[in-house]
């Protein structure tokens, strides 16, 4: 007795690669990856993470600057001399550090600013921020500019460095 058997076979395979990265150090995603039938493309879902761009849907924030201040001066304000202010530069987000920017502006007469005896420039001073530990206190001295006694409110700002 003989037999034989006779099959034909076809076969395809569609291979897709991709590369997912962050340029901010301390984030981290959490994505399903899924292929859409209809329009035959792959599909991200971020599912979850910390990313230091608030606006990522379903992420936590992985820097958030806190800077406080009070606006009562330590000192009296004698013409000669500065005027020192006590704050606080904290990081109440979710990754472990953060790298902040504090900067001010100066005011109508160039007012001189330094911060724990460094001069606060244009382009202002980095601070890097433990969201794990308590907010670090730093003293602020405002000195006047060449021509006024009295200027317009110096304002602080403490914002990503990204």
């Amino acid at each position: 007795m003989h037999s034989s058997t006779q099959s034909k076979s076809h076969s395809e395979a569609t291979s897709i690669s991709f590369s997912l990265s962050d340029a901010d150090k301390g984030d981290e995603f959490v994505v399903d990856v899924s292929f859409d039938r209809k329009y035959g493309t792959v599909v991200f879902d971020t599912i979850s993470g910390l990313s230091k761009c608030p606006h990522e849907d379903g992420t936590k924030e992985n820097e958030r600057p806190v800077l406080k201040m009070n606006p009562v001066p330590i000192n009296p304000a004698f013409p000669n001399a500065p005027v020192l202010f006590d704050i606080q530069l904290g990081n109440d987000g979710k990754g472990k550090f953060s790298t902040f920017n504090l900067s001010a502006s100066r005011g109508q007469d160039n007012l001189g600013i330094m911060v724990d005896g460094s001069k606060l420039g244009p382009g202002g001073l980095p601070f890097t921020v433990k969201s794990s530990e308590p907010a670090i206190w730093k003293q602020v001295a405002v000195t006047r500019g060449p021509s006024y006694f009295r200027n317009d409110a110096v304002k602080l700002t403490l914002e990503s460095t990204w």
